[in-house]
């Protein structure tokens, strides 16, 4: 019996090694669909980069690197690495590693989006892309922050530490990492990596045709996004002296400090059109960002036009003409922290 527990140990011990080695020979972006290629792309690229987006749909669908370097300086030449529901955090994973992978240069910019931290949902597909960046440095902060949040019920909070630590624990003893490995060396989904001018940025109208009847279904009910605009009013109007996440705000100021010792200056954009609940947590946050790091294109009060039908693709993301109004107006921000 002795001899029987010893030999299962060894090999539990054996398989779970291989598993972790597995993971680690990976490419540290390995469960996320677009990101990895795109970086592939900036390191065959001669072009030589200075400015980079990070973030979610926000960034992916809404900056055009090609309008931004035209409204900035002439040395400006920029690079959208948005990539679909990259949410926190995974952006700021990405972001840390994209960092410390980086060569020392005498100056660039990064720009990414301010977010929440994401609350898992019911959708497997979304979960099992969160265990290729759960380490446990993220598991901790992820803890950290979600019981610093007010905002939430204890009950939410408890139910997410509770989800991520199972996931945690998976990824950690390997429990379906090989199997999720597999379906993603082995997808064959046809992106559209690099978007026009292969610039990263990729409108959604031109990504994907049956998302137009989402499209048509916003149009039919326009009063949403008035309502929500008015949500956020009331937001900005009242939640200024909110408390914040002093976690979150210590990872904020670290990543600060890590890409200025590399010569990037970054930039946390709060972006328009989020949930009222999101500013709810965020412009506390944001208003303990430096100025110099941070820009504002939330408020509906300085930015109305923003918010208006004729620049929507639906509630939350622009269509191609908004897109050109929002990066035009994010060049004119980032001008004017460098005067």
């Amino acid at each position: 019996m002795t001899k029987f527990i010893r030999n299962t140990s060894i090999f539990f011990i054996i398989t779970l090694l291989v598993i972790n080695i597995f993971q680690i020979i990976q490419p540290y972006s390995w469960g996320n669909p677009r990101y990895p290629l795109k970086i592939k792309y900036l390191e065959n690229s001669q072009k030589g980069y200075n400015t980079f987006f990070f973030g979610s749909s926000r960034i992916l669908r809404h900056i055009d690197p090609f309008i931004f370097d035209e409204l900035t300086s002439t040395h400006i030449s920029s690079y959208n690495l948005g990539s679909g529901a990259t949410f926190n955090p995974e952006a700021y994973f990405l972001l840390e590693k994209f960092i410390h992978r980086s060569e020392k240069i005498d100056q660039g910019y990064i720009i990414i989006e301010l977010q929440t931290i994401y609350y898992l949902e019911n959708n497997n597909a979304q979960n099992k892309r969160v265990k290729y960046y759960l380490n446990p440095r993220e598991y901790w902060f992820l803890v950290n922050t979600i019981l610093e949040n007010n905002k939430k019920s204890n009950l939410e909070n408890i139910q997410a530490i509770s989800e991520y630590t199972i996931l945690f624990l998976e990824k950690t003893f390997g429990i379906g990492v090989m199997n999720d490995i597999v379906k993603i060396i082995f997808d064959d989904t046809d992106f559209d990596m690099y978007g026009d001018k292969s610039l990263g940025f990729i409108a959604l109208e031109a990504d994907s045709p049956d998302r137009i009847s989402r499209n048509q279904k916003f149009l039919e009910t326009p009063g949403s996004l008035v309502n929500r605009k008015e949500e956020i009013q009331n937001v900005y109007q009242k939640n200024k002296n909110s408390i914040y996440s002093n976690t979150h705000l210590k990872r904020i100021e670290y990543l600060i400090s890590l890409a200025k010792d590399k010569g990037y200056h970054l930039i946390f954009l709060l972006p328009p059109k989020l949930t009222h609940k999101s500013y709810s947590s965020l412009l506390p946050l944001f208003s303990e960002i430096n100025d110099k790091n941070r820009i504002d294109l939330a408020n509906p009060d300085l930015f109305p036009e923003l918010y208006l039908v004729e620049y929507s693709f639906d509630i939350g993301h622009f269509n191609k003409e908004g897109t050109r109004l929002y990066t035009s107006l994010l060049a004119s921000k980032f001008n004017e922290l460098f005067r």
